[in-house]
């Protein structure tokens, strides 16, 4: 079982045998699930188990309100365009998004069976070649930046009233203040 916790400081503090004890500060908020997560691990120790340590950046998600603007952008585009927002949607991911993974599939199978977001490279030993491009749901908050600027330039081209840079700077403080800004 693996359990994460998002720490607020380390230290470290050699001892007399050459190791080092480790000290975590965490926030109060899951001190009492690190504390039972401790106790069992210490236990379980004891009994000659083994248990290892890694450290993960946390990155911060984005915002729901980065999620909903951008359905927006996407609908008066739609509208705009009179396309349908899951077309225009798709146009956007392609355009912006972040690209994930190569694949290959066999001649005539349709990849949107598999995938949502897709562009076809060309063909290689009788397959076909798709750039797949992440789900905008998994995307951080950097990707779903980019994802929205390039939305806003294509409605702004459109003539499309978009958000000023302070009401866009508004969404993201709210988000700074109601999520922990990560620290240097």
């Amino acid at each position: 079982m693996t359990e994460q916790y998002e720490i607020q400081s380390v230290d470290m503090l050699l001892t007399f045998n050459g190791g080092a004890r480790v000290i975590f500060d965490v926030d109060k908020q899951v001190a009492t699930k690190i504390q039972n997560a401790v106790l069992s691990a210490t236990e379980r120790l004891k009994q000659g188990k083994k248990y290892g340590l890694s450290f993960v950046e946390v990155k911060r998600k984005r915002s729901l309100d980065a999620n909903a603007y951008f359905h927006v952008l996407c609908s008066k585009i739609a509208e705009k365009t009179k396309t349908s927002m899951d077309e225009i949607k798709n146009i956007l991911v392609l355009r912006y998004g972040t690209a994930l993974y190569n694949v290959e599939i066999p001649n005539g199978a349709d990849i949107h069976q598999f995938w949502s977001y897709s562009r076809y490279i060309g063909e290689h030993d009788g397959k076909s070649q798709y750039l797949l491009y992440k789900q905008t749901h998994t995307l951080d908050s950097a990707e779903m930046a980019r994802l929205i600027e390039g939305a806003i330039s294509e409605a702004q081209q459109l003539g499309i009233e978009t958000a000023t840079p302070q009401e866009l700077a508004h969404i993201q403080n709210m988000w700074d203040r109601t999520h922990k800004k990560e620290t240097t």
